[in-house]
């Protein structure tokens, strides 16, 4: 997955948490990462994430002018 949204009517209402329990359903893997922007406006993903299970692990620079991402994981097993 590339990235999770929702629309604005249609947030709040459990539609993303839903997908990303489908997407995993089934996944074999010890654990699922993904990466997010750190910044205030990132809150409410933030808080979806932590609900999730994921716990935030470093953070990560895929270049030297790309953006800072904080990193995330969460355990499958």
């Amino acid at each position: 997955m590339i990235e999770l949204a929702v629309g604005k009517p249609w947030r709040r209402r459990g539609i993303a948490a839903g997908l990303h329990a489908r997407l995993l359903d089934g996944v074999r893997a010890e654990r699922a990462a993904l990466t997010m922007r750190p910044e205030p406006e990132a809150a409410a993903a933030r808080c979806a994430y932590a609900a999730w299970g994921y716990r935030k692990v470093g953070r990560w620079r895929p270049g030297a002018e790309a953006p800072v991402y904080d990193a995330m994981v969460l355990g499958l097993r």
